[in-house]
């Protein structure tokens, strides 16, 4: 029997270790861990707090104890060494027969091996496919790891029995579980759960804090891939998600409530996901899809995504949306050198900002050195919403096969997407063209002392259209192209706020708007220019001092 000294944090030696096993005994300030290699598989951890003393037992993984003493040269007080339950390998809980081929379904051995997890255990998954049919959960538990043999080789499927079950795995009123090289793969197109993986507390305490490394999350669902409702604090690194239909819209669905009804949420703030190294595939066959969806609020933010790649190929979506709650859309909201593709017959948007969920203001959404290819629109934001205090840095715009976008923005009816004191920044923004187009009815400043930079984006700025202000005198600044709406008789003698080499063309929508020769005055025209007609149009140019009449035309 051989035997091996620990040594204490203080230098003292605390003990000796017997056992009948080979060991390799690994130590760290306070941590050591013991590893039984006979048969391959009993494995212990335990971690000292103090260096007191005190005598510790542990179990291996089929349940036998472990033949091992301590000895210690000083007494210590119960407690001071605390327990990482063993390793617990699946295998551990299945018939000495198993099959790891998938054909057989192991579903309540799988549960018993998670039910049984206590505090600090880690969970092995062995190479293979292995079946289970009812929701493998792990609330209440926490500080747990679940680790297989590698992402695509440990593959845990979910295969029920009937349609609407609300999840495959679900950490839902969980915390600090740590998950690892292995897949989560629902595969039953007709029967799909709601959700392959869900993550969400049901109380305070179950507030997140996980970790998901190399982890493969794919298949079939009714609602989403990934369904994360005030789950925070969770870092996923190297995570492969896929949704390949089933009737779901979402890759990745994160809210503060349980907007797509799974039931059992408890609802909260919905703050801190950080992605690094990620790859989305949506395989929706399902309109109106979304790669990723973000219901943003006051108290959700610093959602991260950095590295990845998005596919989106459905019938019509985005790659990302957004929904903003009635408390508006606060919060930090970040995409670094992302790759987006369509992989379908549609062209989806770029990011999609609704106001699903009553609001109407997204704020402090950064997208950097991203290349979206190709999309219909970069930023598509529906009728009343305001984005503010935003960045859009270095990016390159897909084209739809005409050398560049339909549009770098688009607004609805309804919308002052850039409004005074908003802070937005458009620059370096590559591919033959930028382009920003504005209904009318919008301003494209909104106001006095604006603090907008567009810049360096390879291309003028072109197509902004909006509605001239009313008025003898309106203000053209930033604009290009506008629609006349004045309600009564108007004689304009100036156009104000414009600037050097800005060409403006304005066109008549209504018949009482006039424009008068007044080169005193900066707008020297070939003869006054009426709306008589609906369609009439003027071209002008701005030459530094005054605006000069290009061509008119009568239509």
């Amino acid at each position: 029997m051989k035997r091996f000294f620990l040594a204490a944090l203080i230098g003292m030696l605390i003990g000796n270790l017997a056992f009948s096993a080979s060991t390799d005994v690994k130590s760290q300030i306070g941590v050591q861990d013991l590893k039984l290699d006979d048969d391959g598989a009993a494995h212990g951890t335990f971690q000292r707090r103090t260096s007191t003393g005190g005598l510790l037992t542990l179990d291996k993984i089929d349940g036998n104890q472990i033949p091992w003493s301590l000895d210690y040269s000083r007494t210590i007080r119960p407690g001071d060494i605390i327990t990482r339950g063993p390793r617990t390998d699946l295998r551990s809980y299945l018939p000495t027969n198993y099959v790891t081929d998938g054909s057989v379904s192991y579903d309540a051995q799988i549960h018993s091996w998670v039910d049984n997890a206590a505090v600090g255990a880690k969970l092995t998954i062995p190479a293979g496919v292995f079946v289970y049919s009812t929701e493998l959960s792990f609330a209440g538990k926490s500080h747990i790891t679940i680790e297989g043999n590698n992402m695509f080789k440990s593959i845990l499927q979910y295969d029920p029995p009937s349609s609407g079950t609300r999840s495959a795995f679900s950490l839902l009123g969980a915390s600090y579980i740590t998950m690892r090289d292995f897949e989560i793969y629902s595969a039953d197109s007709t029967n799909p759960p709601k959700a392959i993986f869900q993550l969400g507390r049901t109380s305070s305490g179950s507030f997140g804090a996980h970790r998901i490394e190399r982890v493969s999350i794919r298949g079939y669902a009714a609602q989403a891939a990934i369904y994360s409702i005030a789950s925070e604090e969770n870092s996923w690194t190297n995570v492969w998600a896929e949704l390949d239909g089933g009737g779901g819209k979402y890759v990745f669905y994160t809210s503060g409530a349980d907007d797509l009804g799974l039931t059992g949420f408890t609802s909260s703030t919905n703050l801190s996901q950080w992605f690094n190294h990620f790859r989305f595939l949506n395989y929706s066959d399902q309109s109106n899809s979304a790669t990723i969806y973000i219901m943003a609020a006051a108290s959700n933010g610093d959602i991260v995504f950095r590295d990845g790649y998005l596919a989106e190929s459905s019938t019509s979506g985005s790659f990302v949306e957004f929904g903003i709650h009635s408390s508006s859309g606060a919060g930090n909201y970040t995409f670094s050198n992302i790759r987006a593709e369509s992989t379908g017959p549609a062209i989806p948007n770029g990011f999609h900002i609704t106001t699903t969920g009553g609001g109407t203001s997204l704020s402090r959404l950064r997208v950097e050195d991203c290349f979206f290819y190709p999309n219909a629109y970069f930023i598509y934001a529906d009728n009343n919403v305001n984005v503010v205090n935003s960045t859009f840095i270095n990016n390159h715009v897909g084209s739809t096969g005409a050398g560049e976008v339909i549009s770098s923005f688009y607004t609805g009816s309804y919308l002052t997407f850039i409004e005074n004191y908003n802070n937005i920044e458009f620059r370096n923004t590559i591919n033959g063209g930028f382009v920003v187009m504005m209904n009318p009815g919008y301003t494209f400043n909104g106001g006095t002392n604006p603090q907008y930079v567009i810049q360096d984006n390879f291309s003028r700025i072109r197509n902004i259209k909006q509605n001239l202000p009313t008025g003898a005198t309106p203000s053209v600044q930033y604009g290009n192209l506008y629609h006349t709406a004045n309600g009564g008789a108007t004689a304009i003698t100036n156009l104000t706020n414009g600037s050097l080499s800005q060409e403006i063309t304005i066109i008549c929508q209504d018949t009482v708007t006039s424009m008068t020769d007044n080169t005193s005055a900066g707008l020297t025209l070939n003869g006054n220019f009426s709306c008589t007609t609906v369609g009439n149009t003027i071209r002008l140019i701005n030459d530094g001092t005054a605006w000069r009449e290009l061509s008119r035309s009568v239509n």
